[in-house]
């Protein structure tokens, strides 16, 4: 596995060693079962800290692109679908460009519209089968209004190890999407403040989930 670092980038070496590993395997450069050099030999072949290598293969497992065995090595994951992966970009490439001529090569960046029909729905579909064959009753029934308590316990490590935000997993709240999140936070805060600054790009029903909380908003 062929890696270069530039040490001259203002790119930190840890971005570039996991931009590195997950664009190879998005391209299909490596396979699915593929197995990666170990963490030490890596670092010796970078000329890195092990434990930046350490780091980065235990973010990219956490993350599903990798699998780690103990005694055997560190492989590509198995049950990660390169092949829809590299089905959905082109697909994505020729939707964009029909796009384009329509709208008289304008290229639309209207955010939250994606190509349904550039989708891995097989590969979505096998991943709900799975994780259903896999369940037991206790979660298929009602669960804590906070979210899955595993969810929320595996959130709390991640933060604090790749984002640095140290929070227990009793204040994590898992929601269902952008606008759950954002009618809970006008919840909480419609009576400490009664105002909220709006960006002009922003996501149309934002503005008007604070507005029908009785927010004066800001442009």
């Amino acid at each position: 596995m062929f890696i270069e670092l530039d040490r001259n980038s203002r790119i930190p070496i840890k971005k570039q060693l996991y931009d590195a590993i997950t664009t190879r395997i998005l391209k299909g450069e490596l396979v699915a079962g593929e197995r990666l050099p170990s963490t030490r030999e890596l670092a010796d072949r970078l000329g890195i800290a092990r434990n930046t290598v350490i780091e980065i293969y235990e973010q990219l497992a956490a993350e599903a692109y990798l699998e780690a065995h103990h005694g055997k090595g560190t492989f590509v994951s198995a049950g990660y679908d390169r092949t829809a992966v590299n089905d959905v970009i082109p697909a994505v490439e020729k939707a964009a460009s029909a796009k384009r001529r329509d709208r008289g090569d304008l290229i639309d960046f209207e955010s939250g519209v994606p190509d349904l029909k550039a989708f891995p729905a097989k590969a979505w579909i096998r991943a709900v089968k799975d994780s259903f064959e896999a369940a037991g009753d206790a979660r298929l029934g009602y669960g804590s209004a906070m979210g899955y308590m595993p969810l929320r316990e595996s959130l709390s490590k991640y933060l604090a190890r790749y984002k640095g935000i140290h929070c227990s997993p009793e204040q994590i709240v898992i929601v269902n999407g952008t606008a759950d999140a954002m009618i809970l936070c006008a919840m909480l805060f419609r009576k400490t403040s009664g105002e909220l600054l709006i960006e002009s790009a922003v996501v149309s029903f934002v503005p008007d989930i604070f507005r029908t909380f009785g927010y004066k908003l800001i442009p």
